[in-house]
């Protein structure tokens, strides 16, 4: 088989995908060429970007308890961490906690950090979470 008909061949192909495959992209110029020279239509994406969060430091001699927790599919997790006032982590701890939903892991994962910090006489003086629900 020549190398033309390998060419036409793979160009057949992907016009046949293209029928059924819209490529969803904010991709580069030349992506968008290359598409375009195969008459491959790109539906524009809504890029929406995110907002880099930086750990705030406690005071000194400061502990900070964060936590976190979240669920897929109803199957729901969390953690925690206890850092002082140099990030230096002091405690962690990360559980699973079966079926339920994340603002449930959330509240689980909130909860016994501050119970199992109590418990090993840590004085917390700041807490941080990402769940907007629970802050409310």
């Amino acid at each position: 088989m020549s190398w033309i008909c390998v060419k036409n061949q793979v160009i057949q192909g992907i016009h046949d995908l293209s029928t059924s495959f819209n490529p969803k992209s904010h991709g580069s110029f030349l992506n968008q060429l290359s598409l375009n020279s195969l008459n491959i239509n790109q539906i524009p994406i809504d890029v929406r970007y995110g907002t880099w969060i930086k750990w705030q430091v406690p005071a000194f001699g400061s502990l900070k308890l964060n936590t976190d927790g979240s669920s897929i599919n109803n199957v729901c997790a969390g953690g925690w961490v206890v850092r002082d006032q140099s990030g230096e982590i002091i405690l962690a701890f990360s559980s699973s906690f079966g079926t339920s939903n994340s603002a449930e892991a959330a509240l689980k994962a909130m909860h016994l950090g501050l119970r199992l910090c109590s418990e090993r006489g840590l004085s917390i003086s700041s807490m941080e979470l990402d769940s907007l629900f629970i802050v409310n």
